[in-house]
Formats: structure tokens, C-alpha cells, sequence
């Protein structure tokens, strides 16, 4: 194919074993400053070693699947596999989660929380950090609605109802 760059098969392994670290590092719910902790091994080269900027030692190979709770055998034996089956040899981008709450809050939603509460403007401006003024602006939908605010209401909120 004109235009693709072929990746080597000793690229097609590294990539193939940074997965395999990552789908079980996401799947034991792990973070990578969590697994590095945990295995003695630099946060930055897991993280270059996952994304393929990176190769990776037997030693630091060895460290992560003890770490994840695998041998270096079956982590090399999983990649080996993603090889001859042709890939992926990287993970699919998710996009990033969006709480309900976070994307339902709306200016009424906002207002209807205050009610709910029993709770007025400058009670809202005081736990927010920002002046009544700016409440008013803000609720008159003058003032954007931005994400920052969004996840300090939506903070706010819930201090106000423990079932927010």
C-alpha cells in the first residue's frame, strides 16, 4: 500500500507487549504513577513504554507483570499472539468519561439545586468563591457556563445533598 509505513516485527512486539501491560493495568483498574509505585519501576517509562516511544527491559518487563499479577512468559506469549493475528498495537482512544450530573448541569438545573437546598444566591457565590454579582450573571445565562464551574457547583452540590 502506497502511503503506509510498515512497522517492524521487533516494533510490532514492543508495541504488542505495551499493550498487554496496559489492558491489564487498565483492567486491574491500576494507574500508571500506582503500577510504578508498586513495581520499582519509573513513571515516565511506563508511561513512554506504553504509548511505544520506548523499549523495554526484561527487568522492567519482569517488574510490571509481577506487578500486574502475570509471568513474563505469558506476557510475551500474549503479544506473540496480537503479532500473528496482525495487531491492533495500540488501544483505541476512549472518549473521556462525562458524569451525568456533570452533563445534565444546566442553568436550571443550577437554580432547581438551589431550591431543592433552600440555599440563596450569596449562600451559592460564598461556596463557590465568586461574588453574588457574578451569580446573578451567571444564572441570567450572561456569563458562561464553564467547565471549571461546572465541576465547583457540581462540588458544591453535593456538600448541599449528600444524594446529588
Amino acid at each position: 500500500m502506497a502511503g503506509t509505513k510498515r512497522i517492524s516485527e521487533h516494533d510490532q512486539l514492543v508495541l504488542a507487549l505495551a499493550l498487554v501491560i496496559r489492558t491489564h493495568r487498565k483492567a486491574l483498574d491500576i494507574s500508571q504513577s500506582d503500577l510504578a509505585q508498586h513495581s520499582g519501576v519509573n513513571r515516565t517509562y511506563i508511561a513512554d513504554f506504553e504509548r511505544g516511544a520506548r523499549n523495554i527491559s526484561v527487568n522492567s518487563l519482569s517488574r510490571l507483570a509481577f506487578t500486574l499479577g502475570l509471568s513474563v512468559s505469558k506476557v510475551v506469549r500474549l503479544a506473540e499472539e496480537r503479532v500473528a493475528a496482525g495487531g491492533p498495537f495500540k488501544l483505541k482512544k476512549r472518549k473521556p468519561r462525562v458524569s451525568q450530573a456533570y452533563a445534565a448541569l444546566t442553568i436550571q438545573g443550577v437554580t432547581d439545586a438551589m431550591e431543592a437546598a433552600k440555599k440563596t444566591k450569596a449562600e451559592l457565590a460564598k461556596a463557590l468563591g465568586i461574588s453574588r454579582y457574578f451569580v446573578s450573571l451567571l444564572l441570567a445565562d450572561a456569563r458562561p457556563f464553564t467547565p471549571a464551574l461546572k465541576r465547583k457547583c457540581l462540588r458544591v452540590f453535593a456538600d448541599w445533598h449528600d444524594d446529588f
